[in-house]
């Protein structure tokens, strides 16, 4: 019965016997590679996974709350990541973001021209996204040739997100702050009516 034998010789031999074959075919395969990173060349994809607070959990009347504890939750509730989420897909981000990062500039496109204008939401569109996890986290990913942009996209649209979320906060109770101060003045000037009324009312009684 034959048994098929192999040893570092054997292999040396086939190897040497081979040796051009096993050149050229590096060679096609390297020639090969470079044609295809050139043609179509490798995209980085950079990804941040964001925590989204409860805003109350920094509001003043909850830190600084005379009555009994209330409990809050710290993570956001459905409401305030479905609030955060539009945010993030606004074209208000968009701008912001492709305005900071020279992005026009990047792509070599003009940002006075209409259809280049539509280039770059195109691209917007095809390398940032969005994404909801499981564990209520918010992933914002953007794709690019270069690595360190896209990483520099993802950062920045994370700040911006962030102090747009913020300032829809601070809005609110500026607003809730100024019609307190309304009604405020109104409660005075009421006050004062009464009060003229009632002195009046005094003298006219005295006399």
């Amino acid at each position: 019965m034959n048994t098929t034998r192999f040893d570092l010789v054997d292999i040396a031999q086939t190897l040497q016997q081979k040796r051009k074959f096993i050149i050229r075919f590096t060679l096609i395969a390297a020639i090969l590679c470079s044609i295809f990173l050139l043609l179509f060349p490798q995209k980085y994809k950079a990804k941040s996974e964001v925590l989204i607070a409860n805003p109350l959990i920094a509001d003043r009347n909850y830190i600084f709350r005379s009555t009994e504890p209330r409990y809050i939750d710290f993570f956001a509730n459905e409401d305030d990541i479905d609030h955060v989420m539009s945010i993030a897909f606004s074209h208000n981000v968009m701008d912001s973001v492709v305005k900071n990062m020279k992005l026009f500039e990047a792509y070599k496109l003009d940002d006075t021209d209409k259809k280049d204008k539509e280039k770059m939401e195109k691209i917007w569109e095809n390398n940032y996204d969005v994404k909801r996890t499981e564990y209520k986290n918010m992933e914002i990913s953007f794709q690019d040739y270069n690595a360190q942009r896209a990483a520099a996209v993802v950062n920045d649209a994370v700040n911006t997100i962030e102090r747009s979320y913020r300032g829809y906060y601070n809005l609110i109770k500026e607003q809730i702050n100024n019609s307190l101060k309304t009604r405020i003045k109104e409660n005075d000037s009421t006050i004062n009516s009464l009060t003229d009324s009632i002195v009046h009312l005094q003298v006219s009684m005295t006399n």
